[in-house]
């Protein structure tokens, strides 16, 4: 048995794990060595240190009886020192810390320590062990989490499973949209099959995929999912990525809206979180097919997430994106390399990312130019997008950095809420170089068409909010009246009392008026 570990261990790692192996029962401290240095070996020490020799030792036994097995297995018990230990032993693939932790951490659970060594057996794959000690768990709970720990690794292995099958399939989806193009125009369909390509090229983690059949004409017609053609989590015939008012859905009057649309493909959210690598909520990107004679015959539906590089690389060098980019260059009639053009260009470069998938490129060139506005004279902005599935609104609230605080991104997501019948599913705040504070919200919705809110009554509510109380106090008194009040005088008076104070005070000619 041989670990990915460093071949020297320190003399303090060295002096915990022999005092771990000396607190085995003597029948086991002569086998335990090699597995100690395994297990222990990048375990961090200030962790390690917080356990007692006998709570190492526990581990070890924990360990030794996860790699006598070839199955895969999770267990979570008590442990030492009224902590809880879980235990999971399967064969070493992607995405199996990092899963296995955000379950833990969605369930509120405290981890005092991780170790993940991975290990080598003669004539076998090597096999990933994860040892994770939580604050104490009650039994229900135990047993929920070792329910829920056992969902997400079925998903980890079907999905690392289907990897490769999931690639095929849209490598045959790029063949069928050169050899039979649908009819749609020629510089469409190259933006399309570069962005398939893009996706396959290590920018998005597949977790599932599935093809549905299109049965019926433009107006009545139906998807259904076709036979033995899901892989993935998509496998899972009850795993519905789209809801409506909390009910799965394959179809809405949206999606008919897409699939009737000239559009070759949609990028959207959908409603489940994933439970593999990250604990978010999926990407959705639908494909159309067509026949050969260029009829629509069907979606082919995949979901994952977008990678790392999605959000670092230029929004230039994406697919899809330059093409949404450039288009909001030309609606402005803007130069490129003028002041303008590079404004815009970088105020699309920083756009929220999941949010420039969605978009379309309309909406985005009038977004683009409205903030752009803002680095001539700051002030507040809002600017709301809803789901084309009325499941949530993305706003974007962009306020004066020296306004902004905890408590009012709190204010502004409750008014926002409110006025969109929803509630703060999400929130990113990003202080730019400008001297504003832009906070992206994400509004959930469950039921109902999305309420229609103006811009100019949404900048006017988050514009009273955003006021300070010495704004309040100059609307009323004006700037010739605005004295400067402590903080403590603020929190315990209005601006229209001090309105009277201020008269007191004025009236003050001499000392002996004082």
């Amino acid at each position: 048995m041989t670990a990915y570990a460093p071949k020297e261990l320190s003399a303090a790692r060295k002096k915990l794990i022999a005092a771990a192996k000396k607190a085995l029962p003597k029948n086991q401290q002569k086998t335990a060595g090699v597995l100690a240095d395994i297990v222990f070996a990048k375990a961090p020490m200030e962790d390690l240190t917080r356990q007692s020799p006998q709570a190492l030792a526990t581990l070890l036994q924990a360990a030794r009886k996860a790699t006598s097995t070839t199955k895969s297995l999770v267990w979570v018990e008590p442990f030492e020192e009224e902590q809880t230990l879980v235990t999971v032993s399967m064969s070493n693939r992607p995405f199996i810390l990092d899963s296995l932790l955000a379950d833990i951490s969605e369930g509120g659970h405290r981890i005092n320590l991780v170790m993940h060594p991975v290990l080598e057996k003669q004539g076998r794959d090597s096999a990933s062990l994860v040892l994770v000690v939580l604050e104490g768990v009650s039994d229900k709970q135990a047993k929920a989490l070792k329910t829920s720990l056992e969902v997400t690794l079925d998903q980890v292995r079907v999905v690392t499973n289907d990897w490769q099958a999931m690639l095929t399939r849209l490598g045959r989806t790029v063949a069928e949209l050169r050899t039979t193009p649908p009819p749609i125009p020629t510089e469409e369909i190259a933006e399309t099959i570069q962005f398939i390509e893009w996706l396959s090229g290590n920018n998005f983690t597949f977790m599932g995929l599935r093809e549905y059949a299109w049965r019926g004409d433009r107006k009545s017609g139906e998807l259904t999912a076709v036979p033995k053609t899901a892989l993935g989590i998509l496998r899972d015939p009850g795993l519905t990525i789209m809801t409506r008012g909390g009910k799965p859905v394959v179809m809405t009057d949206e999606i008919y809206d897409f699939l009737n649309s000239k559009d070759p493909l949609i990028i959207t959210k959908a409603n489940v979180k994933s439970r593999v690598h990250r604990r978010t909520y999926l990407d959705y990107v639908g494909i159309k097919r067509y026949d050969a004679d260029g009829t629509l015959a069907g979606e082919l539906r995949v979901v994952g997430l977008f990678t790392s590089s999605a959000y670092t690389k230029s929004v230039l060098s994406i697919p899809l994106l330059r093409h949404k980019a450039h288009a909001v260059l030309d609606q402005s009639k803007a130069d490129p390399a003028s002041h303008f053009g590079k404004a815009l260009t970088n105020i699309i470069e920083t756009w929220p990312r999941d949010e420039l998938f969605q978009i379309s490129a309309d909406q985005l060139g009038g977004f683009a130019e409205s903030v752009a506005q803002l680095e001539e004279r700051p002030r507040v902005r809002v600017l709301a997008r809803a789901d084309r599935f009325d499941r949530f609104v993305s706003v974007l609230v962009y306020v004066p950095r020296d306004r902004y605080d905890s408590a009012t991104r709190v204010r502004i997501g409750d008014y926002l809420a409110e006025a969109f019948d929803g509630r703060v599913s999400a929130f990113y705040p990003a202080f730019l170089e400008n001297g504003l504070t832009r906070v992206h919200f994400i509004i959930g919705r469950d039921t109902g068409e999305t309420p229609q809110v103006e811009q100019a009554e949404l900048e006017d509510a988050v514009t009273e909010i955003v006021r300070t109380w010495k704004d309040r106090l100059v609307g009323l008194a004006g700037d010739a009246h605005a004295h400067e009040f402590p903080i403590a005088y603020q929190e315990h008076t209005s601006p229209e009392h001090a309105l009277r104070d201020i008269a007191l005070l004025e009236s003050l000619k001499t000392d002996s008026d004082i």
